[in-house]
């Protein structure tokens, strides 16, 4: 099994997202790194332009759900950018009806 620290950093290089090196380094400095063998998040509290606060969730992999509850302390908010959505626009989604939708998606 690889661990999902390594399919975070395969998925950015097959991507092109970045650099994880740098990105690993500014969220242990600036956010929040959380790794086991199968969950990984790196995610920072960030204020939105319309005064909501969220966790931003710059990369993830692994049970959605458990990774949620990885996060330090509880924000209203989850927002992200989906890698395939050429628009790149900010999803923001209440923490609860993000838990909701993704729990319908697990089967384990």
């Amino acid at each position: 099994m690889t661990a999902a620290i390594d399919t975070v950093r395969s998925l950015y290089a097959e991507h092109k997202i970045g650099d994880f090196d740098l990105d690993l380094a500014d969220y242990l400095k600036t956010g929040c790194v959380n790794s086991t063998p199968k969950d990984f998040v790196m995610a920072k509290p960030v204020a939105l332009g319309d005064g909501r606060v969220a966790w931003f969730i710059q990369a993830a992999v692994g049970n959605l759900t458990r990774i949620v509850w990885m996060l330090p302390f509880r924000l209203p908010y989850i927002a992200f950018a989906r890698r395939k959505d050429s628009s790149k626009r900010l999803r923001v989604y209440p923490v609860c009806r993000f838990l909701k939708s993704v729990q319908k998606c697990h089967v384990n």
